[in-house]
Formats: structure tokens, C-alpha cells, sequence
């Protein structure tokens, strides 16, 4: 610079001069003298007018290349020394040129703002920092700064190099209580993505980088950076090509599943409608009758009713259907869908209202007693029993044995198809609360009265077979009703003076009559053995430790001798085979009942003479009704003894080859066993599954006609055993027809029988009416 005396911004003053730059340096803010000034020594040369303000100052900062704050070297022992009010401001301020550029100390610049104009100390510390500047500009290369070059003369700055601006490269004002001292900030290096494929690619990287890195050596080195470099997994298998049209659908339904679900989705809208219908239609009768008859016709579907049951719905349809005893027309049709319901083997379960319902359904009177019956009922008929055949149809199909269906187009009617309702119902449903309810809803009064007018009209005319299948319904009910359940036992033993007793006598004496009579009508036949079975079963019930019971049935003209001559004479000879064992546990079961608490009974019937039916010869003889009963006991203790030795025969020729193998020789046992006349070998053959099946059936034939015999002999022995109480005296004729003279047979017969109740887990007080007979016997002995 020629002729003028020029002075560098930011390049500290040649070393003569050192304190009078470091005077500028402290004193630039002030606008007095200090004290501290004037005992220096040195005026200072320069004027404060031509040296640029501090405000010119922060704009030239700020309008550089973006600063960088760097660490300072620990502090000296006079900046510790020294109060916190007196210590500076250190600030470096620098272009920020090339992040990797060797000269970057060239660029940092030393500022120390004034804090204390007025201590010594404070001066000294800047004059100290002033010098460790100075020698490390000395030591950095130089370089010219053109830019920072002005006269003295001139005030203004040289206008700065424009620079990229960004946020990172703004400098921050930190606006203190003393002054504004300015913050420059570095740029962060961001960690950048590389993708390597191979490992040469990596280690190539590996060495470019450290080269690189020894190339960036600055005076002061920033912390390492961190690697940030993102390693990719070794690459997947390419996937199969697909088609632009082909789709790939996740966590699909199976067929069956997507038509269950179709089917259940149909049946709830379905119903939902039809409920609708019958919320609706409050007065509406025929709206209401022909939603109701469509119902029943989708309860012909069995998955239908299945719906029904699983959702438990059927109590929602009886609760719409409430009123429907007020209407006849309604009434069928509602009969009709709890028909439906009922005769399934999961049997609906219904709740109090929908057993009112049925009840009431169950005693309105049949319109057959009506002169008139109107042209919208008959209608409805038709279209209700082509409901129930088609159900027919489709019930009967993939099963061997008849559907059990006793019903004409003639004898359809509300209270019929209610009544084999709640049979079905009664005895599938077993709680308590059914059997209690029916008392109190006045089912069991009109089951009393039903029965008495039916053995009325019986007695009128003996051929009204409806008459026997709606006696042979009553009397299933109250079966279920009476078991094990004392308040309905008690209830109807008393109702109406013994109502219900009385004309079970009657039914009895009929019946036995009829099927003496009427032996070539297999069906009628088949009618009066059921209705006799089923009094027996109510008569069982109501006997059961009951004294009152069994002295009203003793007191009744011929009933003892009738149940006698049934069990002796009438199943014998008249009982169809599929019909005989259960109508002779039930008789056998009614007369141990009548004959164990009451001693009256027991002297009537051993005074008793009734006919007997031999099966072996296949006569009828008329013996006293202890003879009778001993000689029924031999014929089914010899049947049953008889079974047993051919199974233990069957079982030692099974056994016998075996045997004979182990004992002797191959060639020996081939001549004993399978050698005929000429000497030929003649081997087993392995049977067919024909043949397999003929023999199983057998075996299990055998089984089943020991076990029935078993059991009636059982049955006669502990009858017998009741009847020889209290009157020893017949204990002679009784050992007069048995093997030996003795009761041993009985004995042997009634343990293996209490053996089996043991087994069966059979609870009650049968076991120990069992026991106290067989100590009976073995002391009578």
C-alpha cells in the first residue's frame, strides 16, 4: 500500500505496537479514558474516530462466511484469580472457508469485548491473550486479506464476498447484561448413505476415507465422527414372477366355513323378519298365522332348528306368539313349530312363558266336538300337515327303525300336537323347576281330568284307539312329572279323592281284557301294552315308599290280582319280544313296591291263585301266586344259567388250540388238529366280515337274553323274598320247589344282582332294601 499507512483487520499490529493495539482492542467501547490508560505510559497513536464503531464491527461479523466457536486452551492462572464479574468474553470469529482447508487458523480472529473498563487486572489478561495470538499468527502460514484492508483515512468497510446463506451458518447474538457477544456456528457434518455391495467396495472405501481424513489436519482437531455408514444385508432370493391379473388374498375361509356362515346369515335375517311380522301385527290374526306357518315350514330344515337352539331363540318366538291360544287358526300353527322343535333328541329348552304357552295350547278342546268348523281353519290344517309330512320325509330318511308318528290328516288338532309336545319336552328336560311348574301352571289338574274321561269313554266303547294314544301321552307325562319328585307323587295321590288311582285300576282291568280279546290286531295290541306299560311306570312311582299309596291300590276290588295276572300270564303270552322285558321289570318293580311296607297286601296276594304261562310247553296253568312266582324264578335262573355255559364253552374251544400248540409238537398237533381221514391237512379259513358280523350279533344276543333273564329272576327272587315276611310260613313251599330244598339259587341271584347296582353307581335306598332281603333269606335258610 504506497505512501499510506494501511492496517489489516483481523492480523494483529507489528510487535512494536503490540500495547497500543492491545489499548484499542479494550478501550474501543469507551468514550473516556480509564485510569489504568493513563499510568500505561504510552499514549496511544491512533484516534478512536478512524477506527471502525463496534455496531460496524457486528454487521461486518455477521455478514461472513458462517463462524466456528472453538475450545480455548485451559485458562491461565490470572484469569483464575480473577473475580467472575472481571473475566472476559473469548469469541473467535473467522471466516468459515473449505471445511478440510490447511489454513484455518488464519481465519479465526480474537475479540474480547470490554467487561471492565476500570481494572488493571482485566487489562493484563487481554494483553496476555493478545500475545498468544500474536505468536500463533506468527506461526501460521501467511496469507493475504485483501478483503479486510482499509485505509485509516476511510471509515467505510470494503463490502464482503457474498456467501451461500443458511440457517446453520447465521450467527447467534447472545444479548448479555454487559454487551452482545457473537456465537458462530459450525456446520455438523450429516452422516451420509453408501450402499456396498462387496467387500473390495469396502475396504476401497476403507482407505479413501483414511487418506481423506490425514489431509484435514487443523490446529485445533473437532471429536471423530461417528459411523453412521448403513451395511446392507446380503440380497434375497428374486421372487417368483406373478401375473398382473393374480392376486394373492390372505387368511381365506374354508368352503363349509363360508356356507355355514351364509346359512347362519340367511336364517338371522330370516327370522328377524318374521318376528317383525309378528310384532307388528298385533290384531292382524291371518298375518300373524301365515308368518308363523312359514315359520314352521323353515323349521322343517334341521340346520334351521339347529340355529335356533344354539342361539337360543325359541323362547323369543313362544314370548311373539304369547296370545296365540286366543285364535285357533294361530294356536295350530304355533303347535305346529313347537311340535317341530320338541321332537328333536336336543329337545328346546323352554322357559317359563313358553311353557305357559304350551300348557294353555295343551287344554284347549279339540274342534272335532264342534258342529261347524269354519272353511280358514280347515285351510290352515291342510297347509300345517303338509308341513309335518314333508318333516316326515326328511326325519325318516337315513335312520332303520319307523319314525315313531301316530297322527292322520282326520285326528290332527292343536291339543294333540301340544300334548306330544310336552311329552317330548318332560322327557328330555329333567330339572326340577319343569316338574314344579307344571304343578303350578294346573298341568297336572288337567292331566287327572284328561285321564278320567278318557277311561270314561273307553268304557263306552273299547274300540277308540285315540283315546289310548292320548291316555298313553298322559301318562308319560306324569311319569316324568313323578320322578323323584315327593310334592307331585303326594299331589296326585290325593287330587280328587285318588282320582288318578282309580282309574288306573280301571285302565288295567281294561287292558288286560282287550289284549285277551284283540290278539289278531297287531296294532291295537301294540296300543294297550303301551298304555298298560305306561300306568305301570306312573303306579311304580307313586308307590315308591309309600304305604299310603299301596294300602288305597290294595283296597281297590281285583287290582292286586290283575297286576299279578299281568305279570304271570299276560306279557308272557301276549307281549310283543321288543315289548316283553320292560312291561315285566315295570309289573315286577309296581308289586315289590305294593307288597314292601304294607303286610295287608302281602296277605292278600299270597292268598292269591293266578293263571301262569309256561313259554317252554307253552300253556297256561292256574297255581297259588307264591308257586307261580318260584316257577317263573326257575325258568329264568335256568335261562340265564343256561347262557353262561355256553359262553364258557365257547371261550375253552377258543382256547383249546392254543393249548394244544404249547403242549406238543408241531407235526403231532397238526395230525390231532387239523389232520382228516386220508391224512390231509385241513387249515382255518379266516372268516369274511360277514360271517364276523353274524357272530357278533350272536354273542351280543346272548348277552342281552342273560342279562333279561338275570334281571327277572333278580326281580322274582327279591318279590318272593318280601312276601315271605312276616309269614315264615311259606318259606316251606318255596324250598319245596327249588333244587335241594334250599334258597340258595335266590340268594346267589340277588347278590350278583346288588354286585351289579354297585357297579352302576345306583344310588337310593334300593341297595338296602336288596341287602335286608338277602339277610332275609340266608337266615330263613
Amino acid at each position: 500500500m504506497s505512501g499510506k499507512t494501511t492496517r489489516t483487520y483481523g492480523r494483529s499490529a507489528p510487535r512494536p505496537d503490540t500495547a497500543s493495539s492491545l489499548f484499542d482492542a479494550a478501550f474501543s467501547s469507551s468514550s473516556a479514558p480509564s485510569t489504568a490508560a493513563s499510568t500505561s505510559g504510552e499514549p496511544n497513536s491512533r484516534q478512536a474516530s478512524k477506527r471502525p464503531s463496534p455496531k460496524k464491527v457486528d454487521e461486518l461479523v455477521k455478514s461472513r462466511s458462517p463462524p466456528i466457536e472453538l475450545p480455548f486452551s485451559p485458562p491461565s492462572a490470572d484469569d483464575a484469580d480473577s473475580p467472575p464479574d472481571t473475566k472476559k468474553n473469548k469469541v473467535v470469529r473467522g471466516l468459515d472457508n473449505d471445511q478440510d482447508s490447511d489454513d484455518d487458523d488464519d481465519d479465526r480472529l480474537l475479540d474480547i469485548a470490554p467487561r471492565s473498563q476500570g481494572s488493571t487486572a482485566s487489562i493484563s489478561n487481554k494483553m496476555d491473550m493478545a500475545d498468544l495470538n500474536d505468536d500463533a499468527a506468527d506461526e501460521s502460514p501467511k496469507r493475504p486479506h485483501d478483503a479486510f484492508d482499509f485505509d485509516d483515512d476511510n471509515d467505510a468497510f470494503p463490502e464482503p464476498k457474498k456467501q451461500k446463506s443458511s440457517d446453520e451458518g447465521m450467527a447467534e447474538v447472545d444479548g448479555g447484561a454487559e454487551g452482545n457477544v457473537f456465537r458462530l456456528k459450525r456446520k455438523e457434518a450429516k452422516p451420509a448413505y453408501t450402499h456396498k455391495w462387496t467387500q473390495e467396495d469396502e475396504e476401497d472405501e476403507g482407505e479413501n476415507g483414511d487418506a481423506g481424513q490425514s489431509s484435514n489436519r487443523t490446529a485445533i482437531r473437532p471429536p471423530p465422527k461417528e459411523d453412521t455408514t448403513f451395511k446392507s444385508p446380503a440380497p434375497a432370493p428374486p421372487a417368483p414372477m406373478r401375473s398382473a391379473a393374480e392376486t394373492r388374498v390372505r387368511n381365506v375361509k374354508e368352503a363349509h366355513q363360508c356356507l355355514e356362515s351364509g346359512e347362519h346369515d340367511d336364517y338371522k335375517h330370516d327370522l328377524e323378519y318374521l318376528l317383525s311380522s309378528l310384532a307388528a301385527a298385533k290384531k292382524d290374526v291371518k298375518l300373524k298365522c301365515l308368518s308363523t306357518l312359514s315359520l314352521a315350514k323353515k323349521c322343517v330344515a334341521p340346520e334351521f332348528r339347529q340355529f335356533l337352539r344354539s342361539q337360543n331363540l325359541a323362547n323369543k318366538i313362544l314370548r311373539a306368539l304369547s296370545d296365540a291360544h286366543q285364535y285357533p287358526t294361530l294356536a295350530l300353527c304355533t303347535s305346529c313349530v313347537v311340535y317341530l322343535l320338541a321332537r328333536d333328541k336336543l329337545s328346546v329348552a323352554v322357559d317359563m312363558y313358553g311353557l305357559r304357552l304350551i300348557v294353555k295350547l295343551v287344554q284347549l278342546d279339540s274342534l272335532d266336538d264342534r258342529e261347524e268348523i269354519s272353511a280358514e281353519y280347515a285351510k290352515c290344517a291342510k297347509q300345517v300337515w303338509a308341513v309335518l309330512s314333508d318333516w316326515r320325509e326328511k326325519a325318516s330318511e337315513g335312520i332303520s327303525r319307523e319314525l315313531m308318528f301316530d297322527m292322520s290328516e282326520e285326528t290332527l288338532s292343536t291339543s294333540f300336537l301340544a300334548l306330544e309336545s310336552l311329552v317330548y319336552i318332560s322327557a328330555r328336560v329333567t330339572d326340577q323347576w319343569l316338574k314344579n311348574e307344571l304343578l303350578n301352571l294346573g298341568a297336572l289338574q288337567w292331566l287327572v281330568i284328561k285321564v278320567e274321561k278318557c277311561v270314561s269313554k273307553l268304557t263306552a266303547n273299547q274300540e277308540n284307539q285315540e283315546e289310548l294314544r292320548i291316555l298313553e301321552r298322559c301318562f308319560r307325562i306324569l311319569e316324568s312329572c313323578t320322578l323323584i319328585n315327593k310334592k307331585n307323587q303326594a299331589f296326585l295321590i290325593s287330587h280328587k279323592s285318588s282320582s288318578l288311582l282309580q282309574s288306573s285300576a280301571k285302565l288295567i282291568g281294561m287292558c288286560h281284557k282287550k289284549i285277551e280279546r284283540d290278539v289278531g290286531d297287531a296294532r291295537l295290541l301294540k296300543l294297550n301294552i303301551d298304555c298298560l306299560s305306561g300306568v305301570a311306570r306312573v303306579l311304580m312311582n307313586l308307590t315308591h315308599e309309600n304305604e299310603l299309596c299301596c294300602t288305597k291300590l290294595g283296597q281297590m276290588d281285583n287290582f292286586l290280582r290283575l297286576c299279578l295276572s299281568c305279570f304271570t300270564f299276560l306279557n308272557g303270552k301276549f307281549a310283543p319280544a321288543d315289548k316283553h322285558f320292560d312291561l315285566a321289570v315295570m309289573l315286577s318293580s309296581l308289586l315289590v313296591n305294593l307288597v314292601e311296607r304294607c303286610n295287608s297286601n302281602r296277605r292278600k296276594l299270597l292268598s292269591l291263585e293266578v293263571p301262569t304261562f309256561d313259554s317252554q310247553s307253552n300253556t297256561v296253568n292256574c297255581f297259588s301266586a307264591l308257586k307261580a312266582l318260584t316257577m317263573m324264578f326257575l325258568r329264568h335262573e335256568a335261562a340265564a344259567r343256561t347262557v353262561d355255559e355256553e359262553l364258557d364253552r365257547d371261550l375253552e374251544l377258543d382256547d383249546a388250540p392254543e393249548e394244544e400248540e404249547k403242549g406238543g409238537s408241531d407235526d403231532e398237533g397238526d395230525k390231532h388238529v387239523g389232520a382228516s381221514e386220508d391224512g390231509r391237512l385241513q387249515r382255518t379259513k379266516e372268516p369274511t366280515e360277514e360271517e364276523m358280523a353274524e357272530t357278533l350279533q350272536a354273542a351280543m344276543n346272548k348277552a342281552s337274553s342273560h342279562m333279561e333273564d338275570s334281571v327277572i329272576a333278580s326281580y322274582i327272587a327279591l318279590l318272593v323274598g318280601c312276601l315271605v315276611q312276616q309269614n315264615e310260613d311259606a318259606v316251606s313251599t318255596v324250598k319245596s320247589l327249588l333244587p335241594n330244598d334250599s334258597l340258595a339259587p335266590m340268594i346267589e341271584q340277588l347278590q350278583r344282582f346288588l354286585e351289579f347296582m354297585k357297579i352302576a353307581h345306583a344310588k337310593g335306598t334300593g341297595n338296602r332294601s336288596v341287602e335286608r332281603i338277602i339277610d332275609l333269606l340266608e337266615r330263613l335258610n
